[in-house]
């Protein structure tokens, strides 16, 4: 084997394939390296940072290899297909609808090089779990892929609870056959559950975190005046005199029926011209209403989407301005990933609106509580989500901790910058280093990287006391950051 060579031919494999638009990062050849030297791993990226590369990678190496991709959803199977053989690799979503004697015959000739499926075929399909644990099929396979792995956690206990046996395909190939899990959001304690039901040793597992955070996409909470009633909360998305158009949104919601609902609302409250740039996209909608839906967001026919957890899983539709989210959702990992789905081009700034109900924050007792008492609120939510929502600090800083991110390479260099700034010049003034640089000014600074002159700088960076004295100097370390 030869590491060198092997890189090689994957990364001007992909370049030509791509017409020079895709050029894998070192990264992602690490993944994919791995993965043809049968090493297990652990990938934890960002949405839009492009995971799915190392998935087909190791193919241009071994064209005559095929790799299982486990994925949560049949539209984002055909989704996923459907990019790879743009790249030139033979893919096939292999789901209840679209599985046949005729495919199955083409699978065991052979055919395709990708088969991107769900824990539910390759455990319970009778036909399609007897041909992958076939002996002549299963020394193809080089590799099992688990995208979303956090469905795991999320949904393993109770909704599909294949998903926490998938260590079971373990069984079908022989013990050099690696297995990826990937996300944007896995906590610590996810990793563990996760590593327990796919059978991963950390100690001989390669873990690659490269954190989650989406410098490009602004936070919001809003208040809500009621619950469901207070569809009005979402007034902010209506077209006005000085934006008579419609951005593109996502507006998640937990309720099926009240997505309908509040679509019906919203359409009603628009001029007639916009009303049928409006939809709803969740799993009551056939297959192919479902791909027409989704075809019309993805040409810009349609502006708004109205949906489910359909929506919030894979999904890569380009130039989303806002997602909304209508009332809290199960937790903070489910919120990211939805709020994800904005500006996955990082020439694009993204803004994502958590709108949130009174019960979240009513205390249940106030009056009768007694000091040293815990608080105890109305509507129970995820404590890694109250966190985020309540902390005093910044919410990037609270996602860090919570997902145990990396410190960002603009982040890194900041932290230098001011602790260096402050040891150098007002180490003997009564503040530390916060009183150089807040950490909202911080991240502020990290998370705009478009900012060139201080006439660019935005709140709360524009109120920063020091801006005028040592505004020139950041950006300029934030621009050589960037050129790195």
């Amino acid at each position: 084997y030869n590491s060198f060579e092997a890189r090689r031919k994957m990364l001007e494999q992909c370049k030509t394939r791509s017409e020079g638009r895709i050029v894998p990062h070192d990264w992602q050849l690490d993944i994919a390296e791995s993965l043809i030297l049968g090493v297990d791993c652990e990938l934890i990226a960002p949405t839009g940072a492009g995971k799915t590369i190392p998935f087909i990678l190791p193919l241009f190496y071994q064209p005559d290899k095929i790799i299982i991709i486990i994925s949560p959803l049949n539209a984002l199977e055909e989704d996923q297909a459907r990019r790879f053989r743009a790249l030139g690799v033979s893919a096939q979503a292999v789901n209840g609808t679209t599985y046949t004697d005729a495919l199955q015959k083409e699978i065991e000739r052979g055919k395709y090089q990708i088969l991107v499926t769900s824990p539910n075929m390759c455990l319970q399909h009778d036909r399609f779990r007897a041909l992958l644990s076939s002996s002549d099929f299963s020394e193809k396979i080089s590799a099992f892929i688990i995208d979303e792995a956090h469905c795991i956690t999320q949904w393993g206990e109770k909704f599909r609870t294949e998903y926490l046996q998938l260590g079971t395909l373990r069984a079908f190939v022989s013990a050099q056959v690696p297995f990826l899990v990937t996300s944007a959001t896995l906590t610590p304690a996810d990793l563990v559950t996760i590593r327990k039901s796919v059978q991963m040793d950390k100690t001989n597992t390669y873990h690659l975190n490269l954190g989650n955070d989406r410098p490009n996409i602004a936070w919001r909470v809003i208040h809500m005046k009621a619950g469901k009633s207070d569809l009005e909360s979402l007034d902010f998305l209506l077209p006005t005199e000085a934006e008579p158009t419609l951005q593109r949104a996502i507006v998640f919601f937990d309720d099926i029926q009240l997505s309908m609902e509040a679509c019906r609302w919203f359409r009603e409250r628009l001029p007639e011209h916009l009303r049928h740039r409006v939809g709803c996209y969740n799993s009551r909608r056939g297959p192919q209403s479902k791909r027409h839906c989704y075809d019309q967001f993805c040409d810009e026919c349609m502006d708004i989407w109205f949906a489910s957890e359909a929506a919030g899983i894979g999904c890569d539709i380009p130039r989303i301005k806002i997602i909304a989210q209508f009332m809290v959702p199960g937790s903070l990992s489910i919120w990211l990933q939805r709020a994800g789905r904005a500006a996955r081009q990082q020439d694009m700034q993204g803004e994502a609106f958590l709108l949130v109900q009174p019960s979240v924050f009513q205390e249940k007792g106030k009056k009768t509580r007694q000091e040293g008492d815990d608080v105890v609120y109305v509507k129970t939510i995820e404590e890694g989500l109250r966190t985020w929502l309540e902390g005093e600090q910044c919410r990037r800083d609270i996602a860090d901790e919570y997902f145990f991110n990396p410190p960002t390479r603009q982040r890194a260099a900041l932290e230098r910058w001011r602790l260096d700034t402050w040891s150098k010049r007002y180490s003997t003034a009564p503040y530390g280093v916060e009183g150089v640089m807040p950490d909202t000014v911080l991240t502020s600074f990290a998370s705009n990287g478009r900012w060139r002159l201080v006439a660019d700088v935005d709140a709360p960076a524009a109120n920063w006391i020091w801006l005028e004295r040592h505004g020139p100097e950041v950006l300029g370390l934030m621009q050589s950051v960037d050129e790195k």
